[in-house]
């Protein structure tokens, strides 16, 4: 099985590319700047844009699956995920590419959410610290629900390199603000996910 992984050299697609690796996949590496990778016989890198449909192509021949492990945080334009997701909705069916995980922060909110008190709570404060942030995750959610495809959003809380690991949940139901998760725990969630059929459909929280 080969499994491209969007936002390789980020701190979660790192971990996501090192286990697929681990566990005996192939694994294509989309990056957008140069390969910082060590050579390995099951890995291909590419590197290119992900607002420029034509390298997202390239990046997705001969993928079986595809884990987008993006995030608009520090970058220009803050509309990395969802403009990455425009393009795999329209060009995975037609590549013959069915299974999609995709990695948003637990605050994003799509049709057909029971919100907590928390998030009610919350939703002002967050439209102002981080408004473009947010627009992406959800843009991206949509095109998500829009799509035929066989799509997962795994939504995580603050994410942390430090501290506990290895014991996590995938929920249908938000964690509470104060919660955090190790990225390790991410990575392992967003690849479990993406060799299984497990929550087609749906956006789901890890805690």
């Amino acid at each position: 099985m080969t499994i491209t992984v969007l936002g390789a050299t980020g701190h979660i697609g790192r971990r996501v590319v090192d286990i697929l690796l681990t566990q005996g996949y192939s694994v294509i590496a989309f990056c957008h700047g140069p390969n910082p990778f060590p050579f390995h016989n099951a890995l291909k890198v590419v590197s290119g844009d992900v607002h420029l449909a034509s390298d997202v192509k390239v990046a997705l021949h001969g993928a079986d699956a595809v884990i987008c492990a993006l995030g608009s945080w520090h970058t220009p334009t803050q509309d990395i995920v969802s403009s990455a997701t425009g393009h795999l909705v329209k060009l995975m069916p037609k590549l013959g590419i069915n299974r999609l995980v995709t990695l948003t922060g637990a605050d994003a909110r799509m049709s057909g959410d029971h919100t907590t008190f928390f998030q009610q709570l919350l939703r002002p404060v967050l439209k102002q610290v981080a408004p473009k942030i947010l627009a992406d995750s959800e843009k991206h959610l949509e095109l998500l629900q829009q799509s035929s495809l066989a799509w997962t959003c795994l939504r995580s809380p603050v994410m942390r390199s430090f501290g506990s690991q290895g014991r996590f949940s995938i929920k249908t139901s938000p964690p509470p603000p104060w919660a955090t998760i190790h990225r390790q725990d991410v990575a392992t969630a967003l690849v479990q996910l993406a060799v299984s059929d497990d929550y087609i459909g749906e956006a789901v929280f890890i805690r």
